[in-house]
């Protein structure tokens, strides 16, 4: 799971370097785009994660799982030794299945005017966040075949381009 979830890409950006430095920057206002308030709702992430690695608790909490944490913030903790198994077992040092990213309604893209509409809209008026919840696995968003039907499927030459639970941006191309 990327902790970091931007208003643009939602948590597909795959950065997750921290750089420590001394350098005297002055602290910016943090940018309330609605996503926090909207994961209180939504935690899409933590039912596609089949490895229970992200709380189904509405609320976040003060109290972190271990010290690899980072505790000092109300937030949706991560427990990362569930990830850290998965990746293990499956001969991995590095890469996770990703399903929480992909789920995330904030990484649906912009190819579509509306998914620009939702997004503004979810900063401004949390009402319409159980809506947007309930559109989102409407239209399929963050739905994942089965491993077996995937892998034994069908798929366009070059890549997934067209599968369930992956994202495609025109600037990838």
């Amino acid at each position: 799971m990327n902790p970091m979830l931007i208003p643009e890409w939602g948590t597909m950006i795959r950065s997750t370097i921290i750089f420590v430095s001394d350098i005297p920057i002055v602290p910016t206002k943090p940018i309330d785009a609605g996503m926090f308030r909207f994961c209180h709702t939504c935690r899409k992430c933590a039912e596609a994660c089949p490895y229970q690695a992200i709380s189904l608790e509405n609320e976040p909490t003060w109290e972190a799982h271990n010290a690899a944490n980072c505790s000092g913030a109300k937030k949706f903790f991560l427990k990362a030794e569930n990830c850290m198994k998965h990746r293990l077992v499956m001969g991995k040092d590095w890469l996770g299945c990703d399903n929480c990213m992909s789920s995330c309604p904030f990484g649906e893209g912009s190819t579509s005017f509306i998914h620009a509409f939702v997004k503004s809209t979810l900063a401004t008026t949390p009402v319409f966040d159980s809506f947007f919840y309930n559109m989102s696995k409407s239209f399929g968003y963050g739905h994942f075949a089965d491993p077996e039907e995937w892998w034994h499927g069908d798929h366009a030459v070059g890549g997934p381009i067209n599968t369930v639970g992956t994202r495609w941006h025109d600037s990838w191309t």
